[in-house]
């Protein structure tokens, strides 16, 4: 089946109410992200009705027994995607705290926590850039934008701050309202025993009352 049939059986499949203890090849195949070519390879993992229907209850069951393949990646995706990654993960000392969050989420939601966690990065990505648009970096502006940086870092060094960071017990405060993150809420202080401010942002009730610049 071709990928436009597919999507088609995957918009129908969206658009309709569906008998889940009946349902077509072309559906099972959008409901665990793999192509027909794939079920007919596996067929024995899957169990069928008389008329060829399967049951979404055992198709899940069967999923989460045996584990699917984790995709791979094109060149041209990946080689900017680990670009990336090793950007914003050049704090020394936080990757110990922040795989211990991913192998926790992993072992709790298998690779729906896993998608959550790529959703997640995808939507602050999204946030920030809309909040902070990106500047053509001049020379001049790269300058400026260090020494504001340097003289920053070295006004608020704090090495109980750095080992907070370190421990994923540092929060992020809205310079505007005062908040501070927790999750998916933004709650009142005071800040929880142990945890320590790690830097200013603006938490979504004030993003839409201000523009530009942090500080604005």
């Amino acid at each position: 089946m071709s990928k436009k049939a597919n999507s088609d059986a995957a918009s129908k499949t969206t658009a309709t109410s569906v008998d889940l203890g009946r349902l077509t090849q072309s559906q099972v195949s959008w409901l665990i992200g793999q192509p027909t070519h794939w079920l007919r390879s596996n067929s024995q993992l899957f169990l069928r009705d008389d008329d060829g229907r399967y049951d979404a209850r055992q198709v899940v069951e069967a999923v989460q027994n045996i584990g699917l393949d984790v995709a791979e990646l094109a060149d041209e995706h990946l080689e900017p995607l680990q670009q990336w990654v090793y950007l914003v993960t050049g704090f020394e000392g936080a990757l110990t705290g922040c795989l211990r969050v991913i192998h926790e989420i992993e072992n709790a939601h298998g690779a729906a926590g896993l998608a959550a966690i790529g959703e997640l990065v995808r939507s602050i990505a999204a946030d920030h850039l809309k909040a902070f648009p990106e500047q053509l970096e001049t020379t001049e502006f790269y300058r400026a934008r260090c020494q504001a940086e340097l003289d920053r870092n070295v006004a608020n060094h704090d090495p109980g701050a750095l080992q907070a960071r370190r421990d994923m017990r540092a929060l992020e405060i809205c310079d505007r309202c005062g908040k501070y993150r927790w999750g998916r809420q933004w709650r009142e202080k005071p800040l929880p025993d142990g945890y320590l401010k790690d830097s200013d942002t603006r938490c979504p009730d004030c993003r839409v009352t201000t523009s530009g610049p942090r500080g604005n």
